[in-house]
């Protein structure tokens, strides 16, 4: 049992931990609405402490990294949410610190958040990403009935589905080394003025419970399938988190970027896309949530989604996170929620952890000022060197 926080009113973070994402443990449950019958008495939503930004630049060679990540390593690299497994308090501490505010709609039905500038970009090269496709699921190449419409049909549906179709092509499995280990997470591409941006979770960068300090070998492949990397993989060039987690571990600061570098193959967005992004949205909405969860029932190999409209949750205080019903495991870690506004695909969050108390249910930091700063810091970082490869 590691010693408690000193932070008033979130002692319950450390028995958050329990399931953070431990979703190896708590995960896979069917799913639930969850308990509502405790709405909080409203205010507008409160964000985690914005708090100065912590930020480390990759030390390894792009080339090497890409060179280690052989097919064998990444079937068998474990999903990283054991990292925190080891971070248990006293579960009775957390009963009266987080509340359920369920049926409260804090900002109205209807979001009235903050958009970026930059809107969300489909892939520049539509073609060769159909053919890259097709190569994936078996066939000799495009049939030629395929166009750039058919690309982005999962555009203008109410949810994405097709799994090598824009939005979904942002999404990938995350594979990085901590403690001398392999593990996964999982990742988003979005836009950005750079093209070289990924959102993830915070615990995927750093480990702080076990000091394991910053990632080594970090490497996203979108469209991951079962030991196929369609599009190749990007490696990382600076890693952007909280100092909250950094230092704390607080998890409703557990926000991650990674800036990528080019490969000789072009910028991550211009070949797969970048969903927009958007912050202080209602953090009662309905989401879309997509990852690679590898803890059972699941093996890791293949996307997976679930869908529902969020509860919202506020600790002592009065930082807040947001949950949706959901049985994705440890491994889903830092893939989007998506959500659709104006028509185009926004990530409003992402899969963070789980909690044993609320089985079923998957726990998302709130998009706010923190993360905002935390964009802005980052989206015109320069993503160094090209890959040749």
């Amino acid at each position: 049992m590691l010693p408690h926080r000193k932070r008033p009113g979130l002692s319950l973070l450390g028995v958050l931990a329990l399931c953070l994402l431990i979703l190896s443990a708590c995960g896979g449950s069917t799913p639930s609405q969850g308990d509502n019958s405790n709405p909080l008495a409203g205010s507008s939503p409160t964000q985690a402490p914005s708090g100065d930004l912590a930020q480390q630049q990759s030390t390894d060679n792009p080339d090497d990294v890409l060179k280690y990540w052989t097919s064998d390593k990444m079937l068998s690299a474990i999903n990283a949410d054991l990292l925190d497994a080891g971070n248990r308090e006293l579960i009775q501490q957390a009963a009266d610190s987080i509340k359920d505010t369920a049926g409260q709609t804090i900002q109205g039905q209807n979001p009235t958040g903050s958009l970026p500038n930059i809107p969300p970009m489909a892939p520049q090269d539509l073609q060769d990403l159909l053919q890259q496709i097709a190569q994936l699921n078996g066939q000799q190449g495009s049939t030629g009935t395929q166009t750039s419409a058919s690309l982005l049909g999962a555009f203008s549906q109410a949810q994405p589905t097709a799994s090598y179709s824009y939005p979904l092509s942002t999404v990938g499995k995350v594979f990085f080394v901590s403690g001398g280990r392999n593990f996964v997470c999982s990742g988003t591409s979005i836009n950005s003025p750079n093209k070289s941006l990924v959102d993830t979770a915070g615990h995927c960068l750093y480990d702080h419970e076990h000091n394991g300090g910053w990632s080594r070998n970090w490497i996203f492949c979108p469209m991951y399938s079962n030991g196929n990397t369609p599009v190749g993989c990007w490696t990382a060039n600076y890693f952007y988190t909280s100092s909250s987690w950094v230092k704390n571990g607080d998890f409703e600061s557990d926000y991650g970027l990674v800036v990528v570098h080019p490969r000789s193959s072009g910028r991550l967005v211009n070949r797969v896309g970048g969903v927009g992004w958007a912050y202080n949205y209602s953090p009662k909405q309905s989401f879309h949530a997509y990852g690679y969860p590898a803890a059972k029932p699941f093996n890791g190999q293949t996307m997976k989604s679930c869908s529902g409209t969020s509860t919202v949750w506020k600790y002592n205080n009065g930082t807040m996170d947001m949950s949706i019903p959901c049985n994705m495991t440890g491994g889903s870690s830092g893939g989007p929620w998506l959500v659709k506004i104006s028509g185009g695909w926004y990530v409003n969050g992402h899969n963070d952890f789980t909690w044993s108390k609320y089985p079923g249910r998957m726990f998302s930091p709130y998009y706010g000022n923190a993360w905002y700063k935390l964009y802005t810091k980052v989206a015109n970082a320069s993503p160094g060197g090209t890959v040749n490869r």
